[in-house]
This record gives C-alpha cells, sequence and structure tokens, in this order.
C-alpha cells in the first residue's frame, strides 16, 4: 500500500548549479510529506561550485535519515540505476536540483499509486493543466515514457538502464519494458524546472550553467511561455 509511513526512499541528486540546488533543496524541505519517508538519500556528482558543501549543511535540517553520497557518476542513470540497487523502500520518488516540489507533492503522488496498483512509474511533471490544491483527486494520463522526476515502484526496476552519455538512457529503457504502465499526473502539480522560466534571475542562471557545460540546452519548445505562468506563480512573482 502506498499511503504509509516510511515506504519511500526520496532520491536528491545535484551537480553544480549552487542557487538552483539551493532552491530545489529548501522547497523540498518545506514541502515534503516526511511521514511518507523513511531515508533522504542524497548524491552530490562531483560538484566544484560550493554545491556539495552546502548541501552536507543542508541535510541537518532533514528530519528523517540521510543517506549523502559524494559520487563521480557523470551519469544521471548510472546515479539513479546505483540508488535503486541500495533502496529497501517499496516506493521510489526522485528530484533533480533544477526541480521545486510544491506542497503536497508527495501525498498526492502516493494517493494515485495507491488507487493504481497497476501504475508502476508516475511522472509529475506539469504536463497538463495545474491544479494548486493538494486536496484535489488526481489521476494519471498514460504515456509511453516518462521524465526521472517520479513515484516508482522499486519492483519495476527489473533489467539494466543503459546511460548514453551524462543525460540519457531512461526514456529508452522504459520503451523497451512494455509490460510496466507509466503515465504522467493528471491534474498535474505545480512542480517548476528552474531551467524552463523565463523569469530572472533563472533564465540568466541557466544560460551560464549551459556555457559551463554543467546543464543541457533545453528546447525551445520545452521553455514556460508566460501563458504557463500557472507553473510558477505559487513560488514565484512576475
Amino acid at each position: 500500500m502506498a499511503l504509509v509511513e516510511q515506504s519511500v526512499d526520496v532520491l536528491f541528486l545535484a551537480y553544480n548549479r549552487l542557487a538552483f540546488t539551493q532552491e530545489s533543496f529548501k522547497a523540498l524541505l518545506e514541502n515534503t510529506d516526511w511521514q511518507y519517508v523513511q531515508r533522504l538519500s542524497v548524491y552530490d556528482d562531483g560538484s566544484v561550485d560550493g554545491t556539495r558543501e552546502w548541501l552536507k549543511e543542508a541535510v541537518k535540517q532533514v528530519p528523517v535519515t540521510v543517506a549523502f553520497r559524494d559520487t563521480r557518476f557523470r551519469s544521471a542513470v548510472r546515479s539513479q540505476r546505483y540508488w535503486i540497487a541500495m533502496a529497501t523502500t517499496p516506493l521510489l520518488a526522485k528530484c533533480d536540483c533544477d526541480a521545486v516540489f510544491p506542497p503536497g507533492w508527495l501525498a498526492s503522488s502516493l494517493d494515485v499509486m495507491d488507487r493504481h496498483p497497476e501504475l508502476s512509474l508516475l511522472g509529475i511533471e506539469a504536463m497538463y493543466a495545474c491544479n494548486l490544491n493538494p486536496q484535489v483527486k488526481r489521476n494519471y494520463s498514460p504515456s509511453r515514457f516518462i521524465s526521472g522526476l517520479g513515484v516508482y515502484r522499486r519492483e519495476a526496476w527489473r533489467g539494466d538502464m543503459m546511460n548514453r552519455g551524462r543525460y540519457w538512457g531512461l526514456e529508452e529503457w522504459q520503451l523497451s519494458r512494455t509490460d510496466l504502465t507509466r503515465g504522467w499526473i493528471n491534474p498535474s502539480l505545480v512542480v517548476i524546472l528552474l531551467d524552463r522560466i523565463p523569469l530572472e534571475p533563472w533564465k540568466s542562471l541557466s544560460a551560464e550553467y549551459i556555457k559551463k557545460g554543467w546543464q543541457r540546452p533545453v528546447e525551445d519548445k520545452a521553455l514556460y511561455g508566460m501563458d504557463r505562468s500557472d507553473i510558477w506563480t505559487w513560488r514565484f512573482k512576475q
């Protein structure tokens, strides 16, 4: 059953981008339903800009067990694969350092997983119309694949994910697993991706991080237009 205390291992994955990491981790600390979390796994994958040092202090505020790892995987997929192998909880959830999760994100996601036992992987990016009410009843819309931000059943992770470069491999693995049901949460949670919002300082920071090779470029069609301000106004002013 999903809505069980201490049933989830949450991964927070960081690599440089200190300003993004600070905003993301503070939101995670404030907005996570910690009663459902057995452990927070924090992986810093070789930061050189002060991110690792900041995180080591910040995790002292977390109200559950923390597993902090200073890694050198140089791959989001390899990091995720290692974390899954170390996890023991029936459910897993992942947050990257450029994602800002809203209040109630975990309880809402677990409720969907609990009511849909057929669902293996639940993506929580804002792919549909958003609803800011954490109490609204959400379901999921089926998809061929989801992104790395989500809640998963640990038992689903059979077979090897092959990493391609720093960022790729998860989508291909999902497409090969026709036995798994996956989908996006709907109505969407107001999950902010900091590299996509057209506001400062985040827009300039994204350009800086791309130039330094710390972040992949985002396709123009994936950037938030001002018509999607519903995603970020709960956290940032226009």
